[in-house]
């Protein structure tokens, strides 16, 4: 009996030494099959002036994540989100024409030249499902090249800039305008970036994007500037609805929103309380909870 129970105990300590060791090569495998991939800097000729479009992809996963940054801003402004995502995702950035790393050598600065920067990437990409998520006036751009393209859009994510009905100005309104900034693009540009935050926004934060944003070219920024003013997004907004597009918006409570005309467009409103034009940096942590529930509650 007491070798039957020696031989019993022996047998209970090996099971354990195995089975301990299989769940440790289980979580092994588990960690590499998680591990994004290496990030890849890549380019796209543009269709529109022919110049160099730089974007990066990130991570694996069969839904692809993309990105499309502001006025005056580059892909870098989405790190928070590309570091939250591309652990389950492909996330995607992109610089936009005349913006961090593309080209500036070309005339048109539109949003539909924007938009065809963004349909220039999607053709590069291989996905199962996309999703795009624009900012300020990337949220043009992404309503652009989704009503434009011909691949199916899983979600269209606006932050921050749809609030209320826009109409598109006059052009001479607008040229009188803008006239200002090719005088003075840099004081004019830091005043109005300083704007976008609240008197409780961090001063760090504030003045690492107010000197990025005045630096940018003024041949650049003051054309976009009036593209995005003369842009009528409406005859999109139609097509979008045709697409039957799932369409979100994530926006500040900095300026007062007019919520019955965004739900006749479609879009799903989400109000951040306390927060300037930049939520997806100011509050990157809720920002991501909530649109990684927007992405994919499918």
């Amino acid at each position: 009996m007491g070798r039957f129970l020696k031989w019993q105990f022996l047998i209970v300590i090996l099971l354990l030494v195995f089975g301990c060791k299989e769940q440790s090569n289980s979580k092994v495998q588990t960690k590499e099959i998680e591990r994004p991939k290496a990030p890849r800097e890549l380019t796209v000729n543009s269709s529109v002036g022919g110049i160099d479009i730089h974007y990066t992809v990130y991570g694996s996963g069969n839904h692809t994540l993309l990105f499309v940054h502001g006025w005056s801003c580059d892909q870098t402004y989405w790190s928070e989100q590309v570091d939250y995502f591309k652990k389950y995702h492909t996330v995607v950035t992109v610089d936009l024409g005349g913006h961090g790393k593309s080209g500036t050598q070309r005339e048109d600065w539109s949003i539909p030249a924007f938009g065809s920067d963004v349909m220039d990437v999607i053709q590069k990409l291989d996905f199962e499902e996309l999703s795009i998520i624009g900012h300020s006036m990337g949220v043009a751009v992404a309503i652009d090249a989704a009503a434009r393209t011909e691949v199916p859009i899983h979600t269209l994510v606006g932050v921050d800039y749809l609030k209320a009905e826009m109409k598109p100005a006059l052009e001479e309104a607008i040229d009188k305008r803008i006239a200002p900034f090719y005088a003075n693009f840099e004081g004019l540009t830091r005043g109005f970036v300083k704007s976008m935050f609240l008197p409780a926004s961090d001063s760090v934060l504030v003045k690492k994007i107010v000197d990025d944003m005045a630096s940018t070219p003024p041949e650049v920024a003051v054309p976009a500037m009036k593209g995005l003013a003369m842009k009528d997004l409406n005859p999109d907004f139609t097509v979008l609805s045709n697409k039957k597009i799932e369409r979100h918006l994530i926006n500040s409570d900095r300026r007062p929103i007019t919520d019955s005309y965004l739900d006749s467009l479609g879009f799903k409103t989400h109000v951040f309380e306390g927060s300037g034009h930049f939520l997806m940096i100011e509050k990157a942590g809720e920002f991501n909870e909530l649109l990684s529930g927007i992405l994919v509650k499918k």
